[in-house]
């Protein structure tokens, strides 16, 4: 989270939201003058449901995780590790999770 607790947080705020166009998965609360910034999956992902996450540093820590991006902060598995899907189940479930 970033806040604008400064001596001038008006100033603060405004310099700060130039960034967002930069980063537009941000979540800006205009009232108190904050920025939130989570790491993918995001708590309502879907993908959640049928697979096991994996958090992983990206090549970038500080890059948008925009658009394609947001599959570099996590690697899936099954919820099972008994389960062995192959490549092509693996992708079924993805394709049915990332649709919905």
């Amino acid at each position: 989270m970033l806040d604008c607790t400064s001596g001038d947080p008006e100033r603060q705020f405004r310099a700060w939201i130039r960034w967002v166009r930069q980063h537009p998965e941000w979540v800006i609360d205009y009232e108190k003058r904050e920025f939130f910034w989570y790491r993918p999956p995001y708590v309502d992902d879907p993908i959640r449901q049928q697979f096991a996450i994996r958090a992983i540093v990206p090549e970038d820590p500080l890059a948008n995780t925009f658009g394609e991006r947001y599959f570099d902060c996590f690697r899936v598995a099954p919820k099972d590790p008994c389960t062995d899907l192959s490549m092509e189940q693996t992708l079924g479930l993805l394709g049915q999770v990332l649709n919905s």
